[in-house]
């Protein structure tokens, strides 16, 4: 089982709460991988925090992905970590997948999961977004759901 992210590796997409919040599931005995899909400047420091926190096998920097969409459709959750986003497009395409979305509160992201009862929208910190996975992991009983999704 494993987590999806998609975006351009850059501050105002605030995936430096990946690393930490992966480090707080693995801590609690979790049995997952994350898998980040983009490239950009933020590459290096992201590796580095992969790789201080141990977690080369659980965190994955997939790079530039032609076509991410069977990552994503087999992911148990989509996970937003972006501090503003004007549409979100990733997490409608997460929608449209009917992938379940565990979304940092920002502008444009609180609009897109409007009223859908199978996404998450958390407070924009470390904290808000291990408590939405914790949330995401009690109700949706994802290890069940993504065994059955793959065999789809």
């Amino acid at each position: 089982p494993y987590f999806c992210t998609m975006a351009r590796l850059a501050p105002e997409k605030g995936l430096e709460k990946i690393p930490y919040a992966a480090n707080a599931l693995k801590e609690n005995g979790y049995l997952f991988k994350w898998l980040i899909f983009g490239d950009g400047p933020l590459r290096q420091q992201l590796e580095d925090h992969i790789h201080r926190l141990r977690l080369e096998n659980i965190v994955h920097l997939k790079g530039i992905c032609e076509n991410p969409f069977p990552y994503l459709k087999n992911s148990m959750a989509y996970v937003c970590t972006s501090s503003g986003e004007s549409l979100g497009l990733s997490v409608v395409e997460a929608q449209m997948l009917s992938v379940p979305v565990i979304a940092c509160d920002s502008s444009g992201i609180r609009e897109a999961l409007n009223g859908i009862q199978t996404n998450y929208l958390v407070p924009n910190s470390v904290e808000g977004l291990l408590s939405g996975i914790h949330q995401f992991l009690k109700e949706q009983d994802p290890f069940t759901r993504f065994s059955d999704r793959s065999t789809s």
